[in-house]
Parts: C-alpha cells; sequence; structure tokens
C-alpha cells in the first residue's frame, strides 16, 4: 500500500481525473450501532488520492493480506490509539466499546 502516489487534485493532465478514496472501505465498518467506528471511516489517516480508473478498480476490496498491511502501517496503528482515546472520553455508548474501556 503506497499512500504517496504524487497525485494532485485539479493535476487531471497528468493522471486523470483524482478522486478521494478510504483506505479501508466502508462496508468493512459497523457504522450502524458504533460512533467510533464512524470517526475511524472519516478519519484523514484512512483516505487516499486515487484516479478514477484505479478506484474503479478497487471497487471496495480489502483482501486479508491488505488489511493485515494496513492495521500494521502507522495508518491503521494511528487511527486505533485515537479510537482507544476517543472511548475513554466517552465518545461511544455501544456494546463494543463500553466492553472495550472495560
Amino acid at each position: 500500500m503506497d499512500c504517496d502516489l504524487r497525485y494532485v487534485f485539479g493535476d487531471d493532465i497528468t493522471f486523470g481525473k483524482v478522486v478521494q478514496d478510504h483506505v479501508k472501505p466502508i462496508n468493512y465498518f459497523d457504522l450502524s450501532s458504533c460512533y467510533i467506528e464512524l470517526l475511524k471511516v472519516c478519519n484523514w489517516r484512512n483516505l487516499q488520492l486515487l484516479t478514477e480508473k484505479e478506484n474503479g478498480v478497487e471497487r471496495n476490496k480489502f483482501p486479508p493480506k491488505d488489511e493485515a498491511a494496513y492495521n500494521a502501517s502507522w495508518h491503521g496503528i494511528e487511527t486505533e490509539k485515537e479510537a482507544v482515546k476517543w472511548r475513554a472520553m466517552g465518545g461511544c455508548e455501544c456494546k463494543v466499546c463500553v466492553n472495550k474501556s472495560c
């Protein structure tokens, strides 16, 4: 996972149209019951720039090896550290968050 591909918004000539994409796709988060999961999916560490072509190929795929790489990268590690702080501040009252703060 290379998050620094030198893409720039507005530089459509060099790479084609550039769009913002979630590294870990939205459908891999439990957004229905947990506010912390929403914060994690929207965190800047979970965003990347891709060309429209690359983003179309990706199609919300996140194989286990990519998920493991993301979780081991500073992006995943720092996002989880933030999630611990959000839970400690009482950011969510779902069963998962309440049990993790014990």
